[in-house]
């Protein structure tokens, strides 16, 4: 596969070649496989999901889906029938709500904004989605946000910061990503990042 992208882009693909550190001003990397210069570099480094400041005994097992790991490790908590709790009234919140409820899953959705997908819908475009996803099953509680997840055996309890509770066996956090921070001898303060639109869209 890199020998055909190669060949196909006119480009040098390093397999399994890590960068140790990057000098800027005499725009050189070095790496594994020795120095490689530069004159213009692109940091691709993807992103990882933001942490919510989020505290109990189950706040650790709040699940973000970033990749094939993270989305197979929710499949195998998953039952049809299960209960789960999505932390996002975003454009990724309300895909997982549908996927879920289609799935024949029981989904709340916390959010807070005060209508589902409102940096991308206009309020009355996301009454209409909110409604036809309620229609689904999808329970809301908007202009909200969790502040406590409390494992209870199998399950947990979700304490949202109006005083409400849920009783849930999964609770996802989809409440976008953030570009992955690179390592220490990196001149990150001199790298501009591209991730802004798409973490707004997935809020």
């Amino acid at each position: 596969m890199p020998l055909a992208l190669e060949q196909r882009l006119s480009i040098r693909i390093y397999t399994r070649c890590r960068v140790q550190s990057i000098d800027p001003k005499a725009k050189t990397l070095e790496t594994d496989s020795g120095s490689q210069p530069y004159s213009k570099l692109v940091l691709a480094l993807g992103a990882e999901p933001i942490r919510l400041p989020i505290d109990g005994s189950g706040a650790e097992d709040v699940l973000s889906v970033n990749n094939l790991q993270d989305y197979r490790h929710m499949r195998e908590r998953l039952q049809s029938g299960s209960r789960v709790t999505i932390i996002g009234n975003g454009l990724i919140g309300c895909e997982f709500a549908n996927d879920l409820t289609a799935a024949g899953c029981q989904v709340d959705v916390v959010g807070l904004a005060e209508s589902p997908m409102d940096r991308l819908l206009p309020y009355d475009v996301g009454v209409q989605l909110q409604e036809a996803l309620r229609e689904q099953g999808v329970s809301w509680y908007q202009g909200n946000t969790v502040e406590r997840v409390e494992k209870e055996g199998d399950r947990y309890r979700v304490v949202l910061r109006d005083g409400t509770e849920l009783v849930t066996d999964l609770v996802i956090s989809a409440v976008g990503l953030r570009p992955r921070t690179p390592a220490r001898n990196w001149p990150s303060r001199s790298v501009r990042t591209s991730i802004r639109a798409f973490r707004s869209m997935a809020e």
